[in-house]
């Protein structure tokens, strides 16, 4: 969102580069946020190394879409408080999943209040393909986070997710077919009061 203005001094023309303040909502999702990263991705049948590298950037894209709406509100909306982490992401599964999530919301939920203030999400998998088309992708997630209170800057719990996932290529993109996850919460420890001098 930068504008470039120009500004005439006699003969010489000099350009201004103006950057944008960013919003709000942008300033929410630069501060709080996942960052996802492929640690290892095979394809059956083998594709060539370029290959592999995009289709591991497009699911890199996928699960940061999925992990950011489901855990920093903020970022899927501009009123998240009414909105459930399952409602936030359920454009991003198929039929069957969504009965799954309804069925078992506690493993995309931290809890009330609470969203991802930072985090890694790291992940290994294979990915089917046919004629070099990705078909489906079986990924082996681990997350490591932390969580803050929504309208406060101080961790509060560390967040643990592992387990598994599985995506199927629809028309649009990834969807999220099925998940065999685990997610551990626990509070930090607060810092002891000084003692008294």
């Amino acid at each position: 969102m930068a504008a470039t203005v120009v500004v005439t001094l006699g003969i010489a023309v000099v350009p201004l580069v103006l950057i944008a303040r960013p919003t709000e909502k942008e300033e929410a999702t630069k501060v709080r946020g996942i960052r996802v990263r492929t640690t290892e991705l095979a394809t059956v049948p083998d594709l060539p190394k370029s290959r592999r590298d995009q289709l591991a950037k497009d699911l890199e894209i996928f699960l940061d879409l999925v992990y950011t709406q489901a855990f920093v509100p903020a970022a899927a909306t501009a009123t998240p408080s009414p909105f459930t982490s399952v409602t936030r992401i359920n454009h991003l599964l198929t039929a069957a999943s969504r009965k799954s999530l309804n069925a078992d919301p506690d493993v995309f939920e931290l809890g009330p209040n609470l969203t991802v203030s930072s985090g890694e999400l790291t992940y290994r998998g294979i990915v089917t393909t046919h004629k070099n088309n990705p078909v489906e992708a079986v990924l082996e997630i681990v997350l490591d986070a932390r969580a803050a209170l929504t309208d406060e800057d101080k961790d509060v719990a560390s967040i643990k997710q592992t387990g598994t996932l599985v995506l199927k290529m629809a028309g649009d993109g990834w969807r999220l077919r099925a998940f065999d996850l685990e997610l551990d919460t626990e509070a930090l420890a607060s810092p002891s009061p000084r003692a008294a001098r």
